[in-house]
């Protein structure tokens, strides 16, 4: 018998452990998904794609229906369904991105309840494998931006939904956090390629969600939060890479506040987070660095701002896609600062004033010398 062969023979017997008789009551769910099952694994390794498909939805759908540990197995074999379409695809067109990410979905909400750890490993770990096709389609000579697209909605899309199930423990702040900076980096990603800028305002959005998670946790367990000095600071880069210089401003200053909370500008929530936060960026080396720059952004000194930013070392060290989006600013100020363009003016003004009394000088000299003559 052939492994095809056998894997219709475990359909059929799946099919029978379905049947009612006279002395049989109720349909065996466990045995015929257990009999699917089987069938479903072989045609995958036949590469049998399509009939592994049916087999293990037809597993999940009896699965679903047994007692114990129904809503677990059913979400293994949905898992198992987006791996045969991977394989089978290599996800390479958005078409293919799509039928993946709905059968992740469905395994990320099954698993949810019953082991919501394996929910969250589960769906960052697709994500991860996403990634890696993107680097590969972004840079390219001429990417394919609406794939591109594609590829990083759904990866915010599973990520949205890891967030959401993590950051049900407090405890797990810190876990959450990182998500929510994935998914920033996602956003950014994007924007460095196409130059949308729709895609900063939800970078911020997703900052400042980072930014309540880490707190609270930071509260709860009284964990370190130096962190934020460099959570600041990127939200200060993507603020003036936005071509927002008051909001930047807003957000450093709600940032080292320790009083007051500025929930829509920093996302945090609660006094305890204000001060908590607050303390730590001033505490910061990013403060006298990001301080500065402010400052003579402000003052309209280009010099300042571009050494700040692009020379130094400081922001050199950031993140990949931070450090993209620090080359790719083209709107840094121009200007030479306020007090060289005060003492430009002065030098000016005296310079002027000089002339001018020369002048009236001269004029009196050449009188005089006529009345010498005379």
């Amino acid at each position: 018998m052939s492994k095809e062969q056998q894997a219709q023979s475990h359909l059929k017997k799946s099919e029978e452990c379905l049947k009612t008789t006279m002395f049989k009551w109720s349909p065996d769910f466990d045995s015929a998904a257990f009999e699917s099952k089987k069938a479903a694994d072989i045609f995958r390794s036949l590469k049998k794609y399509d009939k592994s498909i049916q087999a293990y939805e037809q597993t999940s759908d009896n699965y679903l229906k047994t007692e114990v540990n129904g809503a677990y197995n059913a979400a293994k074999c949905q898992e198992l369904i987006s791996q045969c379409i991977k394989e089978n695809t290599g996800l390479k067109t958005s078409k293919d991105v799509i039928k993946f990410e709905t059968y992740a979905e469905n395994a990320g909400k099954l698993y949810e309840e019953p082991a919501p750890d394996t929910a969250i490993h589960f769906l960052t770990r697709c994500v991860t494998g996403i990634s890696n096709i993107i680097s590969q389609a972004a840079f390219n000579q001429s990417p394919d931006m609406e794939y591109v697209t594609q590829l990083s909605r759904t990866s915010l899309s599973l990520l949205v939904m890891a967030a959401n199930i993590s950051k049900r423990d407090v405890t797990r702040g810190f876990e959450t956090a990182k998500i929510y900076s994935d998914c920033v980096k996602i956003l950014l990603r994007l924007f460095n390629i196409s130059d949308d800028e729709s895609h900063l305002s939800k970078v911020q959005e997703f900052q400042r969600q980072r930014n309540n998670v880490q707190a609270s946790a930071c509260v709860e367990n009284n964990s370190d939060p130096a962190k934020f000095g460099n959570f600041a600071s990127e939200m200060v880069l993507v603020a003036l890479a936005n071509d927002d210089f008051v909001q930047a401003n807003r957000i450093w200053q709600g940032m080292t506040a320790t009083g007051q909370i500025q929930a829509e500008i920093t996302g945090l929530r609660s006094v305890d987070e204000q001060s908590l936060v607050g303390n730590a960026v001033r505490a910061s080396r990013d403060h006298p660095i990001v301080n500065k720059l402010l400052q003579a952004w402000d003052e309209d000194d280009g010099p300042v701002v571009n050494n700040i930013l692009k020379e130094q070392h400081f922001f050199k060290q950031f993140e990949t896609e931070y450090v993209k989006l620090v080359k790719r600013m083209n709107n840094l100020p121009t200007g030479t600062g306020k007090f060289v363009e005060k003492m430009n003016n002065d030098l000016a003004n005296k310079e002027q004033h000089s002339f001018e009394n020369e002048e009236a000088g001269g004029g009196g000299n050449v009188s005089d010398e006529s009345d010498d003559l005379c």
